[in-house]
């Protein structure tokens, strides 16, 4: 085995900071500041009666009312809650089920968890028995304070049977708090464990295998889909005691009703069928809604993740419209939820008084009697029936949701994968022979296109599936969103025009990007590939990685070249036998052309996990020449990278990726053209010193524009549409027509190209006095870091005052609860007064009224009680969605119009869009019909107590009592359940950024070998969201049983009352006051917890609201009438000016004095760091002056409304942006241009083949971020879409970076065409680009050094663009 295939030795021991440093804002307890509470998990070590009772919590509740928490105050985890142990127990039997099962998820599900389901079951058994006893018991009870007979027994029974029933009523509440723990637990288990398999599939998934699920989606599964998980395990053990409930229930009524209970029976029916038709209804708009929440997210998620060039192109309020509009839709199916909900409440309310009054009115009026204490018991019973009744259909539709959601996550779990056996590293035979590289008579697809005609309707039944059923181009890229393809290989093939091929020639080659690869690479050779945009260059080294799909060409005949998404699948399992297509001769690393940038240090993005090794690293820094960046960068090594690397510059980007491929020390590099962004001086350093220097005697594999290079590599491939049609040295092919026209090219540029340094000093002493031995002998390891994201743990958020103000009373709210309040107190009294009534209709010596008297009065009580609550739960839900529809609004307009530099630069997108789903989603869905049944529920527990009071007055004298308790455990509970479920929302910030992270890296992941620790740094995750919800359950039931013990302290007071009193007592009253009692116990607790599930809600609120303090760009839109036709001329007067980013970094541009005049054509030349594209951001205004001002027209821009200035000026960034729609969209967001013009242009820009290879033309799929097209083919999109503003100030920053010479010619044609009368600047790294500039700006570390005519700065044999050019002419004469 070779020996620089170290890396594999090291795979093992990993350096900490990749398993660490992702979850590090969560993984507090690593600071001094953070010590656990605990040093063990007490439930593990906790004695059973602590287990039973929840003492062991008590120490996290005391905990937790005085400090602030953080994730490390929780740990340890549970042993058994470990996420790697549960991806390991779900998968050994997700293996054993037959993936084509509808359900094969649930299935699994049940086969991993049926002890523990089993366990649930067998104490909701136990439950549901002690339950059945209930009514016995209240029997006694009744009939024992009703007997006033002399022979009557003594108040010891009478204590005795209290007693007992206070006891039975204490474990029933200990076993349900049991079985909701266990059940929590459960929830947790089976969410982790399918929340790591889904996040460990999406390492063995390419975009050649993935064809129909976005970024987005994944991460809804996570999000949503899986959190179904937990109202499964909830409901499901609870179900199971339906059965005998209703047997139960059924057997003791028919016992005391006989026949008369038909009539409840068909009411009973009656409201089963209308309830399942309410569940059913509610999970089809529920359905509806979660597309609408999809689609909002999308738009969200496009405008976060391209904020920048939306900001500067003045496009912000376009997209804010977008996603507002998308917001109202979304409302408004929300509002359709609220009646829906509304039904279900008053169905709720009315089903127990419909059955009473039928029953007992059948029974009574067939002249039957019954005893009261018996008619209580069967109230009792007819109360316990309604849990069957109204449970069933809620089970249904819970069950029906829970089904779409696990079946969406199965068809991306059952999805096709790449087969990794195709490619073999370390191929003995090969490493035997000297190859490198091995690959024979192979071709390669992305996976075919989508056949329009044969769509199924039924999978377009949301948007997600709308959208993974519409993308009809072929994915030409890979799992990262960037160029991993031919590009238009074959597509572009179905125009050939040779005439010798018919209709059916040309579509042999249809879906196929890599055709007849015939590759042999022997060891140490240093291969160059170049080609055309879409010519297949990028397929080539995906292929070589193994994210390609492998198809034989016996399979291309028979399908006659149609890889149609039909036969995709059956294309993939003919080749899942495949191995060993290429055949490596060593491991190998990676680097992409647009760089993946982990959301860390530079020094843990190069180590990538591998140990340090000082001088190896400190090597890999100066051959990639980052040298210079970390002396600059306030941090050094461990400057903390922004989120996909937002605070470094293209090129320093480009280089760290590059120093991760060379840190790695493998075998082979592949490289698709990491050079492209890079200053020709660095770059001719990195090609000569690096490429051609310490990496000679590897294997490197270089996909390149660079074209001034060629003559210094062993072999050179030409690509053209898919296929190698030229290999060879340059000698052996520079005389083909293709090699010949690039030489002209090249021959042409050549003498104009330059070399840009610091300036001619630094030459000078970078080439004399600094040896390369002493410069690597240079450490570049700092002490000291610097972070730019904030810790959101942090963050200390107060439930306070101002919170409770600006939600219920703000906005004249409170008019609205007040009334609110008054209706819930007046259905209260009414379902205590019914229950009066009813018990007087039950008496058989009730003569006051009449029986059908008492009958009307009961159900009118009821009808009024149930359209009270109806009226109080719905109306508060449609007053929240007004307030959060109005708080989404402002939200989004403040983050819209935040700084870059001073909120996004420091927040990552994962953070912020956590606000617009998680929270917003429990504002929407939750607070509302907790803030309602809240205010119903404790109108109900006053009145209880009235009804105490009114039996025995001695009641309230325990009240002080109660209250106390009450507020002891409501401040200890409150405070610490907030925290912890601050925790739970903060912890999924990290699992959506590492989610995000790894679809994007998936490739470099694979390439690199990594799967296993990104894996376990996913387990880190879940550990951290799985314990705090195992804290937060915990909470819950410690609570809950406190509380029971107040509830019974209070009964048991009352009963020892009445027990005295029992001779002057009314014994309907009695009867009334136990029914309520029963129902006091769940609503003193249901309320209770409901209060802290609120207060964990206005935390979310509270973190909303959050969002309209960050901080806010001046004003968007001023009027002013002299900006009517301005900029008219095109004039940039810098004075004075002065940057910086932000106010604690340093000032990188300094003091810039210069003028453009109208028209003139700007070159800006300058080193990777210099201030290039910074000029671009300060005329935009992206980032404000620190000193000094920028004059366009005379008229200082700092006075204009910020829209109105980025609306007139047109910049090309760097990176090429597009959003998903169609072409026409991309070109002309705001769809002003006609159809004519846009197709003019296109055909100008070299792009009518592009349009023209899809029969759809403008209208052709882009999906997000342009992941179907190649770099180039992105560039010229985003090139043209600028050209067509037609603005008089044009930026353009690297815009051809990615683009080969001859289609750079092309685009600087129709540049100058179609910017003759613009004041144009142009930043790039080819001078031949810029050579033919009026003038030319020279920066050096933020300062202008030379501002004049290129060809009078060459005539100067002192200036520093002369030394440029000069050492560029010696490296040509080399």
């Amino acid at each position: 085995m070779r020996k620089s295939s170290k890396r594999e030795d090291e795979k093992e021991d990993t350096y900490t900071p990749l398993l660490d440093d992702t979850t590090d804002n969560l993984q507090s307890s690593d600071k001094p500041d953070c010590v656990p509470i605990f040093k063990q998990n007490p439930f593990e070590n906790s004695w059973l009666i602590s287990k039973i009772f929840f003492s062991w919590v008590t120490p996290l509740a005391r905990f937790g009312r005085k400090n602030h928490l953080k994730p490390g105050h929780l740990e340890p985890s549970l042993k058994m809650m470990d996420a790697a142990k549960l991806h390991d127990d779900i998968l050994v039997n997700w293996d054993k089920v037959p993936h084509d099962h509808k359900n094969a998820i649930f299935k699994a599900l049940m086969m991993t968890y049926k002890k523990e389901f089993f366990y649930a079951m067998i104490i909701n058994f136990f439950q549901v028995c002690i339950d059945i006893s209930v009514p016995f018991m209240l029997h006694a009870i009744i009939k024992f304070m009703q007997d006033k007979s002399e022979d009557a027994r003594g108040i010891g029974y009478g204590i005795f049977l209290i007693a007992c029933y206070l006891i039975v009523d204490l474990v029933a509440k200990l076993l349900s708090q049991q079985g909701n723990f266990l059940q929590g637990l459960l929830g947790a288990k089976a969410y982790t464990g399918v929340c790591s398999i889904t996040y460990n599939k999406i390492l063995r998934c390419s975009s050649a295998t993935n064809k129909s699920f976005a970024q987005a989606e994944i991460i809804n599964f996570i999000q949503v889909d899986a959190g179904k998980i937990f109202f499964l395990a909830w409901v499901l053990p609870v179900v199971a005691r339906l059965p005998i409930q209703l047997i139960f229930s059924i057997s003791y009524l028919i016992y005391f009703f006989g026949l008369s209970l038909l009539g409840a029976a068909g009411v009973a029916f009656v409201l089963v069928i209308i309830n399942f038709f309410i569940a059913v209804i509610g999970q089809k708009i529920q359905k509806v809604v979660l597309a609408r929440k999809d689609e909002r997210m999308r738009f969200t998620t496009e405008l976060i993740n391209n904020i920048k060039i939306i900001k500067l192109n003045g496009w912000v309020q376009y997209f804010l419209d977008k996603v507002n509009t998308s917001r109202a839709k979304e409302i408004k199916v929300i509002i359709w939820t609220f009646f829906v909900f509304a039904v279900n409440v008053f169905s709720m309310f009315m089903l127990s008084p419909l059955l009473i009054v039928v029953t007992f009115g059948i029974f009574f009026g067939a002249g039957h009697t019954m005893t009261l204490a018996q008619g209580f018991a069967c109230l009792q019973v007819l109360g316990q029936l309604n849990m069957p009744i109204r449970w069933i259909p809620q089970f249904i539709g819970i069950l029906l949701q829970f089904t779409v959601s696990m079946r969406r996550i199965q068809k991306f779990l059952i999805c096709d994968e790449i087969n990794p056996a195709i490619v073999r590293q370390n191929d003995q035979e090969c490493v035997n022979k000297g190859i490198d590289i091995l690959v024979e008579n192979s071709n390669f697809t992305w996976g075919g296109q989508k056949e329009e005609k044969k769509k199924d309707p039924k999978k377009e039944d949301t948007k997600e599936e709308t959208k993974s059923s519409s993308n009809t181009s072929s994915p030409r890229n890979d799992i990262n969103g960037e160029k991993n393809s031919s590009e238009e290989d074959l597509d572009s093939e179905s125009t050939m025009s040779d005439s010798d091929k018919d209709e059916k020639a040309a579509k042999v080659d249809e879906g196929i990007q890599i055709r007849d690869l015939n590759l042999k690479i022997h060891r140490g050779e240093f291969i160059c590939v170049i080609g055309g945009v879409g010519s297949g260059k990028s397929s080539l080294i995906s292929a070589l990685l193994g994210d390609m799909i492998y198809i034989s060409d016996q399979t291309i005949r028979e399908f006659q070249g149609k890889l149609f998404e039909d036969v995709r699948h059956e294309i993939i399992e003919r080749t899942k036998n495949e191995k060993d297509i290429v055949r490596l001769g060593g491991s190998i690393s990676y680097v992409q052309q647009q760089p993946w940038i982990q959301n860390k240090t530079i020094r843990d993005n190069i180590l990538f996990g591998l140990e340090m090794d000082e001088e190896r690293y400190n090597q890999a820094i100066e051959l990639c020449e980052l040298a210079n960046d970390l002396e600059i960068l306030p941090g050094g090594d461990l400057t903390e990278i922004g989120e996909k690397g937002i605070n470094l510059s293209g090129g320093q980007k480009a280089r760290v990726s590059l120093a991760r491929a060379v840190y790695a020390n493998a075998d082979i590099l592949l490289m698709d053209d990491p050079i492209s962004a890079l200053d020709s001086n660095v770059k001719k350093s990195i090609f000569e010193n690096l490429f051609c220097g310490e990496l000679r005697g590897k294997t490197r594999v270089l996909v390149t524009h660079a074209v001034e290079f060629l003559d210094q590599v062993d072999r050179i491939i030409v690509m053209e549409k898919g296929r190698i049609k030229y290999i060879g040295t340059y000698d052996e092919i520079q005389h083909s027509d293709e090699i010949q026209h690039i030489l002209k090219t090249l021959e042409k540029t050549a003498r104009k190209n330059s070399e840009l340094e610091e300036d001619k000093e630094e030459n000078k002493e970078d080439k004399e006095d600094v040896k390369p031995d002493e410069k690597l002998k240079k450490s570049f390891m700092s002490e000291k870091g610097t972070n730019i994201t904030e810790d959101e743990n942090e963050e200390k958020i107060v439930v306070g005052w101002k919170v409770y103000y600006s939600f219920f009373i703000k906005n004249n709210s409170w008019i609205f609860y007040i009334f609110f309040i008054t209706l819930s107190f007046a259905g209260a009294l009414a379902i205590v007064f019914n229950g009066i009534f009813t018990g007087r209709f039950i008496n058989p010596y009730e003569e006051k009224y009449s029986f059908w008297s008492l009958i009307f009065i009961s159900l009118s009580l009821a009808i009024v009680a149930s359209i009270a609550t109806t009226i109080v739960t719905t109306g508060i839900s449609l007053a929240t969605i007004k307030l959060t529809r109005k708080l989404h609004i402002d939200m989004l307009e403040k983050t819209a119009n935040a700084p870059v530099n001073l909120y996004f630069d420091k927040t990552p997108s994962g953070r912020i869009l956590n606000r617009y789903s998680s929270d917003i989603n429990k504002l929407d869905n939750g607070i509302d019909k907790k803030v309602g049944w809240i205010i119903s529920c404790f109108s109900m527990v006053i009145f209880d107590i009235v009804v105490a009071a009114l039996n025995t007055p001695f009641v309230l004298a325990t009240l002080p009592f109660i209250i106390i308790a009450m507020v002891i455990l409501l401040r200890y509970y409150i405070k610490s359940f907030r925290e912890v479920n601050r925790l739970g929302s903060v912890s999924h910030s990290p699992m959506m950024n590492l989610l995000g992270e790894t679809i994007n890296g998936a490739t470099t992941i694979r390439s690199f070998q990594k799967q296993n620790d990104f894996v376990k740094t996913n387990y880190k995750v879940l550990n951290v969201v799985t314990n705090v919800g195992f804290w937060r359950e915990s909470l819950r039931s410690w609570f809950a049983i406190r509380i029971e013990f107040v509830s019974l302290f209070l009964l048991g007071f009352t009963s020892g009352f009445m027990l005295y009193y029992r001779s002057k007592a009314d014994p309907i009253l009695i009867g009334v006051l136990f029914n309520r009692f029963i129902m006091f116990n769940m609503m003193l607790l249901f309320s209770c917890q409901l209060l802290s599930d609120l207060e964990g809600d206005l935390v979310s609120y509270d973190r909303c609201l959050k969002m309209l303090e960050i901080p806010q760009e001046r004003e968007q839109r001023k009027y002013m009438p002299e900006l009517m036709d301005w900029p008219s001329q095109g004039q940039i007067e810098f004075e004075d000016y002065s940057l910086k980013y932000r106010p604690d970094t340093e000032v990188v541009l300094k003091n810039l004095n210069f003028t453009i005049k109208p028209k003139e054509k700007i070159g800006i030349v300058g080193r990777t760091g210099a201030g290039k594209s910074t000029i671009c951001l300060a005329l935009c205004r992206i980032v404000e002056a620190f000193e000094g001002k920028i004059k366009i027209d005379g008229i200082d821009v700092s006075t204009l409304g910020i829209a109105d200035l980025r609306e007139r000026i047109t910049i090309i960034p760097q990176d090429p942006t597009l959003f998903e729609g169609t072409l026409r969209f991309n070109l002309d967001p705001v769809g002003t241009i006609p159809d004519v013009e846009l197709l003019r242009m296109a055909r100008k820009a070299n792009l009518e083949e592009f349009i023209n290879r899809d029969d759809k033309g403008l209208d052709q799929k882009i999906e997000d971020g342009g992941k179907n097209l190649s770099s180039g083919e992105k560039q010229l999109i985003c090139i043209l879409r600028a050209i067509l503003r037609k603005n008089k100030i044009v930026l353009m920053d690297e815009a051809t970076a990615n683009i080969d010479i001859k289609t750079e010619q092309i685009i600087q044609k129709l540049i100058h065409e179609e910017f003759e009368d613009s004041t144009v600047l142009t930043i790039a790294h080819r001078l031949n680009t810029i050579i033919n500039s009026d003038r030319v700006l020279v920066l050096s570390r933020g300062e202008v050094q030379e501002f004049d005519d290129p060809q009078k700065l060459l005539e100067d044999q002192d200036s520093m663009f002369y030394s440029y050019a000069n050492e560029l002419k010696k490296h040509e004469e080399e």
